[in-house]
């Protein structure tokens, strides 16, 4: 997903990586208060978690653990059915 089409905000994209500074030790806390950012759609919740994690690997290594968390995190939305997203992610 290129940055043209990604469902973050530059002020998002600020707040994101705030909130994985303080939650850097808990991965499951993090993605709870992310869980929470309003995005109408289970795909665009994907979407959100998949721009989340490319943004957070190319931030700083000191996120990798947070990225990972987040890909993971996208992968609960997809259908059984969408296996090309699926190996797209984890590949």
């Amino acid at each position: 997903m290129n940055e043209n089409t990604s469902p973050v905000s530059e002020k998002m994209k600020k707040d994101i990586l705030e909130l994985a500074e303080k939650h850097k030790e808990n991965t499951d806390k993090f993605i709870r208060v992310i869980e929470k950012i309003i995005v109408p759609t289970e795909y665009q919740k994907k979407d959100l978690f998949l721009s989340v994690g490319n943004m957070l690997y190319l931030s700083s290594s000191s996120y990798i653990r947070m990225a990972s968390a987040s890909w993971e995190h996208a992968l609960k939305y997809l259908e059984n059915k969408d296996g090309i997203e699926r190996a797209k992610i984890l590949t």
